[in-house]
């Protein structure tokens, strides 16, 4: 995609799609699985966007880098992003350098906490590394959600996990989606796997499994297949 609009810039998004995506009274979230980096080029299935990319999202209000393409870079490419959406003036959420804090929305009486979280990184976070992110598979993931749930916030986990193509969570990720939803999340919400998967509930508690891929170059045709999913909270 970034050799393509190098050699002839284009809307990445319709305008049409963005008007049906964007709302006056909600907030966009989407999953930015890529480092933005204008002097780091994509190297296979390491993965580099461009912050003139970047531009043409302004229409998104948080940004999850909690992904497993996130540290393809390393802290280089880390803080690159991170620089990258402060100056196109974007939000995100699912890197932090000392103590994880979700994405807030406080309107009114809704008071909602996202959590972004991923199962892992390609490529190990080194220690000396500032930044952080929070995994699927240590408990502190449900100590931060019970601390939001008490705290009044309706708690949403956007969560990169997941096998590659394949459709329906495994028996470990049942059971991962499940800790969650007993530790107080409202709404679980699943991209990775690269195709849509399905919705199912577990104490009557939603969870969207796999959205798809809303912008990548991907050639099968179950990769040019994607889902939005809309969100309507009032007092939970």
């Amino acid at each position: 995609m970034r050799e393509k609009f190098e050699d002839s810039a284009y809307q990445l998004v319709t305008q049409d799609l963005v008007n049906r995506l964007v709302s006056q009274k909600g907030k966009v979230i989407a999953n930015l699985e890529s480092p933005v980096a204008d002097d780091i080029l994509s190297d296979g299935l390491r993965f580099s966007g461009t912050s003139v990319m970047l531009s043409q999202f302004k229409w998104v209000n948080c940004f999850s880098l909690a992904n497993n393409h996130i540290n393809d870079f390393g802290e280089r490419g880390m803080a690159a992003t991170v620089q990258s959406l402060k100056e196109v003036g974007l939000d995100y959420n699912g890197l932090y350098e000392s103590e994880y804090t979700p994405y807030l929305i406080e309107d009114g009486e809704n008071k909602i906490a996202v959590i972004t979280c991923s199962y892992g990184v390609n490529r190990k976070i080194d220690s000396s590394c500032r930044y952080k992110l929070l995994n699927t598979r240590e408990d502190v993931l449900y100590t931060v959600i019970n601390k939001y749930k008490q705290l009044g916030y309706f708690v949403i986990v956007y969560a990169h996990m997941g096998f590659m193509f394949c459709r329906f969570p495994s028996p470990k990720g049942r059971e991962i989606i499940k800790n969650m939803i007993d530790s107080g999340c409202g709404c679980v919400i699943v991209s990775h796997p690269h195709c849509i998967g399905g919705m199912y509930k577990y104490k009557d508690i939603p969870v969207f499994y796999s959205l798809g891929d809303f912008l990548m170059d991907g050639e099968s045709f179950r990769r040019r297949q994607s889902c939005a999913v809309k969100l309507n909270i009032e007092k939970e």
